[in-house]
């Protein structure tokens, strides 16, 4: 487990330190007081300065953190052995209500309600995050993920590419998604999701990358490429694309959740390396 130092508690230890130092410069002045030091600014020093000083100390103590909670990018942690037991175990039907997912999912660095401990989560919650972390943990591979996609297994693949495309689209919208990924990954999400059984989302995707096929057709050779002075730099033929939006937010049918989860129990051997 990867060792970090907490900068906040760090700057708090040494202002705890420094308040002690206070504290104990009042004490000597309380049992030698100056001529024009007056006995109750002595006292408060002494007070303020151990008070805050015990604070500080103790809330920065613990200075040195195991690296337990960052981003969806943060190091890889959950090891190939044990994402293969789990996808197994979860295939097979066995109860994984007292699996200590927890830990799994803390190490894994990955924010989420499971590690806040807002709500308690069942097993199948559970495995949704350790496919989501799993999958783009192994995007980290390579250089950049669309070359780290061809060396996934076709159900980590399909994870990846699906939750990426949920992901973009859900932040900014397919113009994003498209923009962020350079279209890169838009024809190997096709097929996963064909793999995954998602009509609504595929006839989404597909549409999308007509317009966008249409569009390029139409552009002249000089067109400007990018927009200046927006917040973010859409190129032109990404735009229009503001309808297929709205309907992914908010007309979709189906659940993706659902159908990781039915893919997963169906094809165990699609996320097992051979």
């Amino acid at each position: 487990m990867a060792i970090q130092i907490d900068m906040k508690k760090s700057i708090r230890l040494l202002a705890g330190i420094l308040s002690l130092i206070n504290f104990y410069q009042g004490y000597v002045l309380f049992r030698q007081p100056e001529p024009n030091m007056g006995v109750s600014n002595t006292v408060i020093k002494i007070l303020l300065g151990f008070l805050f000083g015990f604070y500080a100390i103790y809330g920065g103590s613990k200075i040195f953190q195991k690296k337990s909670v960052s981003n969806r990018w943060g190091d890889k942690t959950i090891s190939r052995k044990i994402f293969e037991e789990l996808i197994k175990r979860y295939a097979a039907g066995e109860d994984l209500s007292q699996y200590p997912f927890e830990k799994i999912i803390a190490e894994a660095a990955f924010v989420t309600p499971l590690g806040e401990k807002k709500r308690k989560l069942d097993a199948d919650d559970c495995m949704l995050e350790v496919l989501r972390i799993y999958a783009f943990q192994q995007s980290r591979t390579s250089d950049h993920y669309s070359q780290a996609v061809t060396q996934m297994t076709p159900g980590v693949r399909m994870i990846f590419n699906v939750e990426k495309l949920s992901m973009e689209v859900n932040n900014g919208g397919f113009s994003q998604y498209f923009e962020n990924t350079r279209n890169l990954l838009s024809s190997m999400c096709l097929e996963d999701l064909k793999r995954l059984g998602a009509k609504e989302t595929l006839k989404l995707l597909e549409t999308a990358m007509e317009r966008i096929e249409a569009a390029e057709a139409k552009r002249p050779p000089a067109w400007e490429t990018h927009k200046v002075g927006q917040v973010f730099d859409y190129s032109p033929i990404y735009e229009g694309l503001g309808d297929l939006d709205n309907i992914f937010y908010r007309k979709l049918n189906e659940s993706l959740d659902k159908l990781y989860l039915k893919y997963l129990k169906e094809h165990p051997a699609d996320f097992l390396k051979k």
